[in-house]
């Protein structure tokens, strides 16, 4: 089974990758399923299955948004678990990521699935199967619950597919679209 979203690549993150490292170390013990490092990203919408059906008309339109848009940066900041099967690094929703939200909404809204209420953008650190030290990944998380990683340039959006697989999903980048150079902005 397929499934196609639009997300914001991690192309660099140091100080979040040591964190995730040194958790790793300390949970070892733990069922917990850790996501690659190059396999993080922050997810902003996901395509329904009728839009799948459309997906050089989801490229076209992503490309539009894209061309519409100047690169920002943002900060990944927290560490925390939504849900209690899952691990995460929160995002800063600055101006410039809502705008980006909003307009993916304006131009793809009948493909995409509708967002949850309480969506909340983050990075997936793993999902957790199950804890035998519960106490002690508490502790972690409330320790780095309000720590600053890294900043983030965005400098694209990227149409990602993912593929469950008998060894969990698989992820594919299947386009990226570049956002407007800075410079360029200046410039003209």
């Amino acid at each position: 089974m397929e499934s196609l979203f639009i997300a914001i690549k991690l192309e660099a993150a140091p100080r979040l990758i040591t964190l995730v490292r040194n958790t790793q170390v300390l949970m070892r013990k733990e069922r917990i399923r850790w996501i690659p490092d190059l396999d993080m990203h922050i997810k902003l919408a996901s395509i329904s299955s009728i839009g799948m059906c459309d997906t050089d008309s989801v490229r076209e339109r992503l490309k539009s948004v894209a061309e519409g848009m100047t690169e920002f940066i943002t900060t990944i900041r927290g560490f925390g678990n939504i849900g209690s099967h899952s691990l995460s690094a929160g995002v800063d929703q600055t101006p410039e990521f809502l705008m980006l939200r909003h307009k993916i909404n304006d131009v793809l809204g009948e493909f995409k699935e509708p967002d949850s209420i309480d969506f909340v953008p983050n990075v997936l650190i793993a999902r957790i199967n199950s804890l035998i030290e519960k106490r002690l990944f508490f502790k972690l998380v409330d320790a780095n619950r309000l720590i600053e990683f890294d900043d983030l340039r965005v400098k694209e959006v990227c149409l990602m597919s993912t593929e469950l697989k008998s060894y969990g999903p698989t992820l594919k980048i299947e386009d990226r679209f570049s956002l407007q150079d800075l410079k360029e902005e200046i410039v003209a």
